[in-house]
């Protein structure tokens, strides 16, 4: 049998699977050939449909030149129609059906802010789940990138707020560095929000306001800490929720000192109105000093 080296097509993962008796091909004695050391996978029981010619070659069998070109080109006529299902399946997914409200630059206020909250209410007005769901992405002290979905808790002036745990993995890259973006995104509009900006700890007084204001289960799933952590059962992940259960019950006021509230001054926001002919609008507010200068990107 052909080796995997001389079959550009068949890898390593296909080969197994047509010889799963065998980690590796094996050459025969002359080391001029290749030979399958193995006498069930290709028997009318184990394989029905595929009747084949055996023979003996060096304690093993030999399939037959025939055989061997049909299991691969079904192999791979498998491996091609899964790829090319999946190809067409995402084609024929529609993206930007629209039509959607038009946005005009022109309107747009002076203060990014005051888009923002009428961008929200046009959402929930529009029945979208989770208007206020957001993407949140930190960068680690390697320089990988990460992502999350978290809910914004705020806007004023100190910006958009989110709490989280300071010792989960998004703590501690905001920690190393504090430079984040958000993005808020409502597919039934067309719409999405950039902001990149800084993140500021908030302080003790809006960590306890945003802590107590929490469902009691979700306070007693942060006092368990630990998130990301390898967990080795259910069991451990239960045992550990009571206990902290037990520790609210007798005191209700109690904070976990790893909650932080953070808010993000933005040094942009873009806004982004998509449209079904791809000539999106997308307006950026770029902060200068004190005041914030507006700018119209190309789609």
């Amino acid at each position: 049998m052909t080796a995997p080296s001389r079959c550009p097509r068949l890898q390593l993962a296909d080969w197994r699977r047509l010889h799963p008796l065998n980690a590796c091909p094996k050459p025969n004695a002359q080391g001029a050939a290749w030979k399958v050391s193995f006498a069930v996978l290709y028997s009318p029981v184990a394989r029905p449909g595929f009747g084949q010619k055996r023979t003996p070659t060096n304690g093993g069998y030999e399939v037959t030149e025939n055989l061997r070109i049909a299991n691969m080109h079904r192999l791979l006529s498998e491996r091609d129609n899964t790829v090319s299902n999946i190809r067409e399946l995402l084609r024929n997914l529609k993206s930007l059906p629209g039509p959607y409200e038009p946005f005009d630059i022109t309107l747009a206020p002076v203060n990014p802010e005051a888009l923002f909250f009428e961008w929200l209410q046009m959402a929930i007005d529009a029945g979208i789940r989770e208007p206020h769901s957001m993407t949140l992405s930190t960068v680690d002290a390697d320089g990988h990138p990460d992502a999350r979905v978290l809910i914004l808790k705020n806007v004023d002036d100190h910006g958009w707020h989110f709490a989280i745990t300071r010792s989960s993995p998004k703590g501690h890259q905001i920690s190393y560095t504090s430079n984040v973006a958000l993005t808020f995104y409502w597919p039934a509009l067309g719409r999405q929000i950039r902001i990149r900006g800084v993140a500021h700890d908030m302080g003790p007084q809006a960590q306890a306001a945003d802590f107590l204001a929490r469902p009691h289960g979700s306070r007693a799933g942060a006092l368990l800490g630990r998130q990301s952590d390898v967990l080795a059962s259910d069991r451990e992940f239960e045992d550990g929720l009571a206990k902290q259960l037990e520790r609210l019950e007798e005191n209700p006021q109690l904070i976990s000192p790893e909650w932080v509230v953070y808010a993000v001054r933005p040094d942009t926001i873009e806004f982004w109105q998509g449209h079904e002919q791809r000539r999106h609008i997308r307006l950026r507010y770029r902060r200068n000093g004190a005041a914030w200068t507006t700018e119209r990107l190309w789609p």
